[in-house]
């Protein structure tokens, strides 16, 4: 992989990251793979989701390579970015409220809009992108010619939980790599709690003398 791309979306996900408040490694994107004609479509779908589910939408500053806008609902949000090559939805790895409540409606809501404007079903994959632990760009390929419009949800939703299921090795694996020091560290607190108690004793013995 090239250090342009590499690049690329370093600073995209920097830009997303101050939007929704969490660091870089953090973001994760879902694209969907498409192409097309009009950026109307993503109006649409960000007016639909407005009128018909109650989100918030705003503009998103940054680079995203794209025009991005922020949507919320309740105390979640994610954003999406206006793309000719599809839509990419950047979200926070683990938030599961923005997994269940945000991102299954918005992909229902892009395939109701992509399927009325292109009944051949115009959809190739569906990537998920995101830095890894060394802080490089890890991209992941569903295939989605065999799959219907219906299935992209559940296509998304189980990618995203094996990232989540991974945030969750990660930190036990971080767990793990600290015990040894909660352990050095519960000693010498023995050890201070003894010395402690050896002084007062000490006192206590100097003052009946």
């Amino acid at each position: 992989m090239n250090d342009y791309r590499q690049n690329t979306f370093k600073v995209k996900f920097a830009s997303a990251a101050k939007a929704l408040g969490v660091a870089p490694e953090k973001i994760v994107s879902l694209k969907i793979r498409d192409t097309l004609s009009s950026y109307h479509a993503y109006r649409d779908m960000v007016h639909s989701l407005e009128q018909e589910f109650g989100f918030k939408s705003s503009s998103v500053s940054g680079d995203l390579q794209g025009r991005g806008y922020l949507l919320a609902k309740e105390k979640s949000q994610v954003i999406v970015v206006e793309h000719e090559s599809g839509l990419e939805i950047l979200y926070i790895a683990g938030s599961v409220a923005s997994l269940i409540g945000l991102i299954p409606i918005i992909l229902q809501a892009w395939s109701a809009i992509r399927r009325f404007s292109d009944p051949a079903n115009p959809f190739q994959n569906l990537e998920v992108r995101r830095l890894n632990e060394k802080w490089e760009l890890q991209e992941d390929t569903i295939h989605l010619n065999r799959h219907g419009l219906g299935d992209i949800s559940n296509l998304a939703l189980t990618t995203a939980a094996g990232l989540l299921e991974d945030e969750f090795q990660k930190l036990s694996r971080h767990i793990e790599s600290v015990l040894p020091q909660i352990a050095a560290l519960e000693q010498r607190l023995a050890k201070v709690e003894v010395a402690l108690k050896n002084l007062k004793s000490s006192k206590r013995r100097s003052k009946r003398r």
